[in-house]
């Protein structure tokens, strides 16, 4: 008894100890023999559940309990101790110091309870597959709420099926060679169509990773996102992109795209004497006379601050001396409900400048000539009048005489 790694013990009906021994005693602290002649009621005040149990004892019941005295826990089997009359006068009990394995399940259950949270509240659907099949096409072994509901099953329906249920024809047709490169250890990731009970679909983004448990056959554990909308945005991001770039590319404009600076970042094509080389990475300021820079920066700064198009007219003359005339149209680019570049339409104007002014010189040029010829016809009124006025005078002389 001495030698035991256990506690044993005989505790009279008055709960007196007549013997307490084995190396068990040293964990809570006590040697053996230390306790006999005290009574357990004393000694254990503050464990009651404990002497409710040797109480079952005193009573001729015998008792299996696990009970905790301060951070240790032990098995303990409490026997009632008859004599040879049969009655009893108190119990035998035999104590293992169970601390250690209790520790290590109390660890592995608050484990278990954080990976099943983490498991139900990570925000995406998460599977655990069995990949150790004979057909090679994985069984779901686990799933969380969030993975049935989104498939359209009762956990029922979904646990234990093989993973293609949710696979499109592609997913069904690559589930094995996918689960082969699974299984070479590698982050494996994949966008499929997932198809839920009902028939309907959605876009998924896969993360998938085999899992390696002690001895135990490997498993997989995937991660999934529902990218439907993200996949709808991407589609209308490229209709879009492409309905600028064809606006972009047959535009009877010169259209730039610049930064909030003028930097100009790209462009359809480029005016007589230029080329599209040269110019992307330059600045709009740069073909701009002072004037003309103040004008340009105004309008720049009020579509920025106003996020609506403005205008402003500059003159250009291009390497071989020729001035063009522009009406440029500033329009900012709204990313986020802020402006991020610019759009700048140049429309040349020149041949209708060119024709104001051959008309504003006709007009001139007709003017003159009216001008010319209403003094014309006075002179010749005034001569006439001269003439007249002398046949006159010499008829009235002559009718006189």
């Amino acid at each position: 008894v001495e030698n035991s790694e256990e506690i044993i013990y005989i505790i009279q009906n008055d709960g007196i100890f007549t013997l307490s021994e084995g190396r068990g005693l040293k964990a809570l602290g006590l040697e053996p023999g230390e306790v006999v002649g005290q009574s357990v009621h004393e000694i254990y005040k503050d464990y009651p559940e404990m002497i409710d149990q040797m109480t079952q004892a005193f009573a001729g019941e015998s008792v299996n309990a696990e009970i905790q005295i301060g951070e240790l826990f032990f098995r303990s089997w409490f026997s009632p101790y008859k004599n040879q009359s049969g009655e009893v006068i108190g119990l035998m009990g035999l104590s293992v110091n169970v601390t250690e394995r209790k520790l290590s399940e109390i660890a592995i259950r608050e484990s278990q309870a954080k990976f099943e949270a983490l498991f139900e509240q990570v925000g995406s659907y998460c599977m655990i597959l069995d990949p150790n099949t004979s057909d090679g096409i994985p069984l779901i072994m686990d799933a969380n709420r969030a993975a049935i509901q989104m498939h359209g099953y009762t956990k029922d329906e979904f646990i234990g099926k093989p993973i293609a249920i949710v696979d499109d024809e592609e997913g069904k047709q690559l589930v094995k060679a996918r689960t082969a490169e699974i299984m070479t250890g590698r982050p494996f990731y994949v966008e499929n169509t997932r198809v839920r009970k009902d028939g309907t679909t959605f876009q998924a983004a896969i993360f998938a990773q085999r899992i390696d448990i002690g001895d135990s056959p490997p498993l997989i554990f995937t991660t999934e996102y529902d990218i439907t909308d993200k996949k709808v945005a991407e589609k209308a991001l490229t209709e879009s992109s492409a309905k600028f770039e064809a606006l972009f590319e047959c535009s009877p404009d010169l259209v730039g795209v610049t930064d909030l600076k003028g930097t100009i970042l790209d462009i359809n094509r480029v005016a007589e004497g230029y080329s599209k080389a040269n110019v992307v990475g330059t600045n709009v300021t740069d073909y701009l006379s002072p004037n003309q820079k103040k004008a340009f920066k105004l309008a720049v700064d009020r579509a920025v601050k106003e996020k609506s198009p403005q205008s402003y007219k500059p003159a250009i003359t291009n390497p071989h001396g020729k001035t063009i005339y522009w009406n440029n149209r500033v329009s900012p680019l709204i990313t986020e409900g802020e402006v991020s570049e610019l759009v700048i339409n140049f429309t040349d104007v020149s041949e209708q400048i060119h024709a104001e002014n051959e008309l504003m010189n006709s007009r001139d040029q007709l003017r003159r000539l009216a001008q010319s010829l209403l003094a014309l016809k006075e002179k010749e009124a005034k001569k006439l009048s001269a003439e007249l006025h002398d046949v006159m005078g010499q008829s009235l002389t002559a009718i006189s005489i």
